[in-house]
């Protein structure tokens, strides 16, 4: 009966910090989820929204965290390999990161960022060949992306592979400067989407 009680504690804790952001309250959001999670642990909701607060301001570790706590508890979350990829990515545990990533990319083969994110860690430990079959397929899904190209330019110029890492058609994007700056717009979007919950 009392866990029943804690739960129906949480809630209404997490609904005061839905209604503190809306007011643009982020401290006493935290506060109130902090306590939502303290009165009962597994706070589906709670741990999701402090999680994706926690990696608004870049706190990886603490996004983390909860991420991997949701995980345990509720591991078809939504995403869920994909932000606990992309935190280890950016806490700079690439291994991990790829881990995590390439899971993700078994349930969602065709998401921009995963293949992004992974090609970037394979990168970071050396493993060129493998950096550059990633990035290949992140233009394939999104081929008007330019940071994708400039990544598979520093790939390649890594694997010594000069002359395709100066003709990496960034010259046909050039004049498609609108269609660029959409595509940024675009993709920035999907990395925030994959980080909000749907119920904020």
């Amino acid at each position: 009966m009392k866990n029943y009680f804690s739960k129906i504690d949480a809630k209404q804790q997490y609904k005061l910090a839905v209604e503190e952001l809306n007011r643009g309250r982020i401290n006493n959001a935290f506060e109130l989820l902090d306590r939502a999670i303290e009165k009962y642990e597994n706070h589906i909701e709670s741990l999701t929204l402090r999680g994706n607060l926690y990696a608004g301001i870049n706190k990886w570790d603490k996004t983390l965290l909860d991420f991997e706590k949701l995980n345990v508890i509720q591991p078809k979350t939504k995403n869920i390999k994909l932000i606990i990829g992309n935190c280890h990515y950016h806490m700079r545990n690439y291994n991990e990161s790829i881990k995590f990533l390439t899971e993700h990319i078994l349930i969602e083969p065709k998401y921009l960022v995963a293949y992004v994110n992974r090609a970037n860690s394979y990168k970071n430990i050396n493993k060129f060949e493998k950096a550059l079959i990633d990035i290949n397929e992140a233009i394939r899904i999104t081929p008007r992306n330019i940071d994708s190209y400039l990544l598979r330019a520093e790939i390649q110029e890594e694997l010594n592979q000069l002359k395709e890492a100066k003709g990496n058609r960034l010259f046909e994007l050039v004049p498609d400067v609108e269609i660029i700056k959409s595509e940024k717009l675009r993709i920035e979007e999907l990395k925030i989407r994959s980080t909000v919950p749907n119920n904020v």
